[in-house]
């Protein structure tokens, strides 16, 4: 629970309905990216595809900040909209891989005493 607060104090300053609407579209980009990372998955594997969803969901939290490492970057609604999506649309397409890698590894571990 620390991201509303954050987008509620300076620089953001959104009020409730605003970061009510900033997590929305994390879910719309978590929807919208699980439909196509299941496919994304067959195609180019599962490991390929839960590290483009971390990477995804590194930029998207540099953007939120925004991170010191980015300077020309200065905090506003649609810098926060776009993160935002990206955090959803990140972590379907990291999660999504998960569950084919952990079925993977318990076929190769040896079953318990």
């Amino acid at each position: 629970p620390t991201l509303q607060p954050h987008l509620a104090q300076p620089p953001y300053r959104l009020q409730p309905t605003s970061v009510g609407a900033l997590f929305t579209l994390s879910m719309v980009g978590y929807i919208l990216a699980s439909l196509a990372s299941g496919p994304l998955a067959r195609r180019v594997g599962d490991v390929k595809q839960l590290c483009a969803g971390v990477w995804c969901l590194a930029l998207a939290y540099l953007l939120l900040g925004p991170s010191p490492l980015l300077p020309a970057l200065r905090p506003s609604f649609p810098l926060a909209a776009t993160a935002m999506l990206l955090i959803g649309a990140g972590g379907a397409i990291a999660y999504t891989p998960t569950n084919n890698l952990s079925l993977r590894a318990c076929e190769v571990l040896p079953a318990p005493k």
